[in-house]
């Protein structure tokens, strides 16, 4: 991954009972690298929710949850949006009495994938080719 552009924002301040010089250093992200990690973060985040409802959904089918509970059903509904697009690429399976949703399987693959891909082109597009920029700035308060 490309380097994250920053700002070095350096003080250096002298202790006037002492004498000795006190530096303080700031490093800031550039405006677009700054808005680049939001969106990295918000799509990982966003990304992260539908991995867990959907492994919610499968531990909820493998033992049998009540599909009246509202609860359920909440999840049910949630997810049936998100593994609709892959029901009938594989059907779902039964192991010993244990039903496995391989379709919201199959969805909880795609989506994770998805969310790495759509971060890295995020990241990619804002904080490009990953040249280094330096800036510094110093300033001596006396």
């Amino acid at each position: 991954m490309a380097q994250v552009t920053q700002e070095k924002i350096e003080t250096v301040q002298v202790d006037p009972r002492t004498g000795y010089e006190q530096s303080v250093t700031v490093y800031r992200p550039s405006v677009w690298d700054a808005l680049a990690i939001r969106l990295v973060r918000l799509v990982q985040f966003i990304g992260g929710i539908v991995v867990i409802l959907l492994l919610v959904r499968i531990a909820f089918v493998a033992l049998g949850a009540n599909p009246e509970n509202e609860f359920a059903a909440l999840i049910y509904r949630i997810t049936g949006v998100l593994v609709a697009p892959f029901i009938g690429i594989l059907s779902a399976k039964t192991i010993d009495g244990i039903i496995l949703d391989t379709p919201a399987a199959v969805a909880l693959v795609i989506y994770s994938i998805a969310t790495v891909i759509v971060a890295r082109l995020i990241w990619g597009i804002f904080v490009g080719s990953g040249e280094t920029r330096s800036i510094k700035r110093v300033q001596r308060i006396d």
